[in-house]
């Protein structure tokens, strides 16, 4: 898992959403915009810290701990 490189959002294919109509209540419409939150997060951390966070989830007990390793 470490060897793979990580997609990003522009290698990705295109997304279809389609809408089927259904009497049941509607959700996951939040998920598309899911996927770009995480990366920007990080990126976010690397510019302000010049740390890079590579394990999820991304905690502040964690980042610390990375701190002190690295």
């Amino acid at each position: 898992m470490t060897q793979h490189p990580l997609v990003k959002m522009s290698q990705t294919p295109p997304i279809e959403v389609h809408w089927i109509k259904s009497n049941n209540s509607p959700t996951g419409l939040g998920e598309p915009a899911l996927p770009p939150i995480l990366p920007a997060i990080a990126n976010a951390v690397f510019s302000a810290t010049g740390e890079r966070i590579r394990t999820m989830p991304m905690t502040k007990q964690r980042f610390i701990r990375y701190r002190l390793h690295n």
